[in-house]
């Protein structure tokens, strides 16, 4: 742990990456935040906040101990892959002095994870610890391992598709000592690790060296800082096309420290010239750098000079110049000397720090720069946390962040600190970061709080318990509608892989965050598939929608409904008693002349005609074919061309006894070519004369 130097604002300790001790010593007691703090700085905090937090499995799960007489695990790191796999590393210290690497490892889909796994050989000082995993899924560890006299940087890689890690592999020669230990890793799995390499004859010089894309060797380690330079706070940080940026802190002779970087393009083999980042005048340090998507890279430090403030400096894709600083936290207010940053799948960038607030404590805080834009937005209060925490980032693609940190309380009936994990989101499209949720058992000391985000949304929280127990905690993934809708005047289904979408029937379904939804659309017999819209589908090929939020898609199918023509005709006025004959007809009213299928029906197929009698209506004849159910009479024919029609005879005779009226209803329904539908009906009003004489009056009576 180095302390900055004095006379330049810099005040505060810094906490090195990956520190962690069984035991936390206190440096202040922990009072109320008080939310009018926020007033008039611009900054909210979560109590006014109604967004949901992610719904986390609780309670945390052990995945490995320490037993025995000073042994303790510390230091645990986390990577997810692609399909979910999800890998922990730590290491275990024995003995009270010795240590070795370990990992375990969860699979995709499982709850838990498998045996404990040595990576390396017993160390003697372990100084440094990474992991990082490609897009495939390779998994490489590095740490930074010493026998007591000389450091030496090495790796372990687990290549895709294996549960096996592969032989010990040296990337550095030997030196009194080695920190700043960083690994990154590129779309098409080129790996670059760097580190400060200390002679002990000189100030340390920053060094680096790449794996190619499916090589097994780390090639030429080379320099990157100038001899003679005082280099800490190294970072890297690789974009998918492959340009790596690695920034640091150069202190200088002066009581000012420089942020600078330097940058190798994509497909090159040379870093560039030296930049420097921060203003010479004031100091800065602690940089951090992420990649996005599209190769635009963001580097965060902390500025000192009077108070502390984060500042940011992005460099367009495609371009070799970053723009100028941000300030990023609240003006007048020491902030965090390690603030964090990510870039998520959408482009979107959060950054991360704590700003201490006096008589009150520090405060975790963010700011989020929307895909595309150059400003980031209002600074957004998360929660307080021990000042020896160190909030940490994980943000999913589709731009969901997730903060991580412990929180220092003080017992008030032991008087005694206690420290909780906890976490807090902001989903993704929202601005507020929803509700404080505790991972850690009561007073169950833990520090060293880790999380990554998993491709599905879902995210896995680490840390280590009373410096004895390694404690996991993961949450649910997030997930999306995928909704269909059929138009056209065709008919179809529209099927989805994975399983889910059978439309038709089951139009919309849920699918997790990252998911590639295959839709295939098939017509019905005489229908044609004439193509999708929406979700950035097109064409007539099947149709993948990668859920990176709600979608909807819409199928097309051509095919015109047959237009049916329906007459009914019979008296309308009948005496009781009487028989009477109505008609029906039915015509097919499509393209006189024939035109291609799925453009229009040429013909109707399987015609129905019902008849519906009235109960003071009795059927006497019905032409033949005709099958009767009740009082309905209906007819089928297997098709009707185009222009054609076809007439249905009844005879009916109406009731001896009842006048008034009643009404015949005929109904025709017929399928297209196109596989469509249609309908036509009509009614026939009939009006019934009772033929009894009026009964005469009674003559009067005495």
């Amino acid at each position: 742990m180095r302390q900055a130097k004095t006379g330049n604002g810099v005040s505060r300790f810094f906490r090195a990456r990956g520190s962690s001790r069984p035991g936390r010593a206190v440096f202040r007691g922990r009072t109320v935040l008080v939310a009018a703090l926020s007033i008039g700085l611009g900054v909210s905090t979560v109590e006014a906040s109604t967004a949901p937090a992610a719904t986390w499995n609780l309670p945390a799960v052990e995945i490995a101990a320490a037993t025995g007489l000073n042994n303790y695990l510390e230091q645990p790191e986390i990577a997810i892959a692609a399909d979910g796999t999800a890998t922990v590393v730590w290491n275990r210290r024995f003995n009270g002095s010795d240590f070795v690497v370990q990992a375990a490892t969860r699979p995709p889909g499982a709850n838990t994870f498998g045996p404990v796994e040595d990576l390396s050989s017993p160390i003697q000082v372990l100084r440094g610890l990474e992991i990082a995993v490609a897009p495939d899924g390779e998994t490489t560890v590095v740490w930074s391992r010493s026998d007591g006299s000389t450091d030496l940087v090495q790796a372990r890689t687990r290549p895709a598709g294996s549960n096996t890690f592969g032989a010990v592999e040296d990337l550095s020669s030997t030196a009194p000592t080695i920190s700043d230990l960083r690994i990154a890793v590129a779309a098409n799995g080129e790996t670059t690790v760097v580190w400060t390499r200390n002679t002990g004859l000189l100030p340390p010089t920053l060094q680096a060296t790449t794996r190619p894309a499916g090589s097994n060797t780390f090639g030429a380690v080379e320099d990157l800082t100038p001899v003679g330079q005082d280099i800490i706070n190294a970072e890297v940080a690789v974009a998918p096309n492959g340009e790596t940026t690695v920034v640091w802190t150069q202190i200088g002779l002066s009581s000012n420290w420089l942020v600078q970087a330097r940058t190798r393009p994509a497909g090159s083999n040379t870093f560039g010239a030296v930049e420097d980042l921060a203003s010479s005048s004031l100091s800065g340090f602690a940089p951090k750098a992420a990649a996005g998507p599209n190769g635009e890279t963001t580097v965060v430090w902390t500025r000192g000079g009077g108070s502390q403030v984060v500042q940011a400096r992005t460099r367009p894709a495609g371009s070799n110049t970053f723009g100028d600083a941000q300030d990023l936290s609240v003006a007048n207010l020491n902030s965090s000397n390690r603030p964090d940053v990510a870039i998520a799948a959408n482009g979107e960038t959060t950054v991360l720090w704590t700003t201490f607030f006096p008589g009150s404590g520090d405060v975790g805080q963010a700011r989020t720069r929307p895909a595309g834009s150059s400003a980031f937005g209002a600074v957004e209060g998360i929660a307080e946390v021990s000042n020896q925490s160190v909030p940490r980032l994980a943000v999913a693609p589709d731009g969901a962040a997730t903060v991580i940190w412990e929180r220092e309380d003080v017992d008030p009936l032991t008087s005694l600190t206690v420290f909780t994990v906890q976490t807090a989101s902001r989903p993704a499209g929202s601005s507020a970061y929803g509700a404080v949720t505790n991972l850690s058992a009561a007073g169950a000391e833990p520090n060293s709080s880790r999380v990554a985000t998993a491709p599905d949304g879902s995210n896995t929280a680490v840390w280590v318990q009373a410096g004895t127990s390694l404690q996991v905690a993961s949450s649910d993934p997030t997930t999306y509608p995928l909704a269909v809708q059929l138009a056209g005047k065709g008919e179809g289904k529209v099927a989805s892989s994975p399983a889910g979408i059978e439309c038709g029937s089951t139009c919309e379904a849920l699918f997790k965050l990252s998911t590639k939804v295959t839709l295939t659309a098939t017509p019905a017999p005489g229908s044609s598939f004439t193509g999708w819209s929406g979700a950035g589908c097109s064409g007539t090929g099947s149709c993948v929608v990668t859920m990176s939020e709600a979608r909807s898609v819409t199928a097309t199918f051509s095919g015109k409904k047959p237009k049916l023509g329906l007459s009914l005709g019979g008296p309308k006025k009948v005496r009781a008693g009487r028989a009477f004959r109505v008609g029906i007809r039915v015509t097919n009213r499509g393209a006189k002349k024939p035109t291609p299928v799925g453009s229009r029906a040429t013909k109707a197929e399987t015609v129905k005609t019902c008849l519906e009698v009235p109960r003071k209506l009795f059927v006497t004849r019905v032409q033949k074919g005709a099958k009767t159910r009740g009082r309905t009479i209906c007819w089928t024919r297997a098709s009707l061309g185009t222009s054609k029609w076809v007439s249905y005879k009844v005879s009916l005779r109406s009731s001896s006894y009842f006048g008034g009226s009643e009404a015949l209803r005929a109904s025709a329904t017929a399928n297209g070519e196109s596989g469509t539908t249609t309908n036509a009906s009509r009614s026939l009003k009939i009006r019934l004369v009772d033929p009894r004489p009026a009964p005469k009056p009674f003559p009067p009576t005495d």
